[in-house]
């Protein structure tokens, strides 16, 4: 499973990419949980690789997607807009199995200042 978005701003691309992948020796998973790794990429960064934003195990009900939205805040649709000014990416880092409404959510945010998280 991997969600990906690019955020072009004033000759500046944004990247954001989540990935699910293998968990590593020793970590167990429960049944509705997978472990996931995100990466950012700023090109105006001193090094502008991607560096891993987050690792760890993400509930099953989030769907990866990343959203995109406009100067007003309202969600773009299509998969490349022109005239969003920022991307976002929620997950949920742990859930009951029966209640997805339990679980503790993390929002990253991707604008012109870069990325920035928050508990959602």
């Amino acid at each position: 499973m991997r969600a990906q978005g690019s955020l072009e701003l004033d000759d500046r691309t944004q990247d954001l990419v989540a990935l699910q992948i293998q968990p590593p020796e020793g970590v167990t998973l429960a049944e509705d949980e997978i472990y996931l790794h995100l990466y950012y990429r700023d090109s105006q960064a001193p090094n502008p690789e991607f560096v891993r934003a987050f690792a760890g195990k993400v509930s099953v009900y989030q769907n990866f997607s990343i959203d995109y939205r406009d100067e007003e805040g309202w969600l773009v649709t299509h998969t490349t807009p022109e005239d969003a000014v920022s991307m976002e990416l929620e997950i949920c880092l742990s859930a009951e199995p029966s209640d997805r409404s339990t679980g503790k959510w993390r929002h990253y945010w991707v604008d012109k200042n870069g990325i920035s998280t928050s508990e959602a």
